[in-house]
């Protein structure tokens, strides 16, 4: 998920780069080595990986996953305390903040002013009025499976549509 500047400290950045460099530029979970900044791709392959192994044909082939990330282990990026901070190569960053993605994913969207539905009619194609504001339309559509579920968002003045990833699971 893209970061969200305003709800990071000014001095992000200086933070940031400060638990890496404590870290020694390593995950601090799988222990991989990562790219330090200014380094580009040859010399970061020649000072991990031996010519024509396996680990330097990863690294041209995926560099992305030899970044190293600042992770807030609470969530919470007003929260800038060494003990909630972790060094992570990219892949372990992302695989550290699966459980909580979707509730990011509905805290974000509600900081953008978008409604959600709190309860869900039980089948068949329903809408509902949400907002005082604006009149918006909620669809449930159910899959012929009955376990997915995609809910449309259209403003009743216009025609555009937004869809919203959404699963049911019974």
């Amino acid at each position: 998920m893209p970061i969200e500047r305003d709800r990071y400290p000014q001095d992000w950045d200086k933070i940031s780069l400060n638990i890496k460099t404590q870290a020694k530029w390593t995950c601090q979970h799988c222990g991989k080595m990562c790219r330090q900044p200014q380094e580009d791709l040859s010399q970061f392959s020649q000072r991990v990986a031996d010519p024509g192994s396996p680990l330097e044909r990863e690294i041209l082939a995926h560099p992305q996953r030899f970044c190293l990330t600042s992770a807030h282990l609470n969530q919470d990026p007003s929260n800038n305390e060494p003990d909630n901070l972790l060094a992570l190569c990219v892949p372990c960053h992302l695989h550290y903040d699966r459980p909580y993605m979707q509730k990011n994913i509905y805290a974000k969207r509600e900081r953008q002013g978008q409604f959600w539905l709190t309860t869900i009619a039980a089948a068949g194609r329903t809408a509902i009025p949400m907002a005082s504001i604006k009149t918006f339309f909620i669809f449930i559509d159910f899959s012929p499976l009955g376990r997915h579920v995609l809910p449309y968002i259209s403003n009743t003045s216009e025609s555009r549509q937004w869809m919203f990833n959404g699963r049911i699971s019974r």
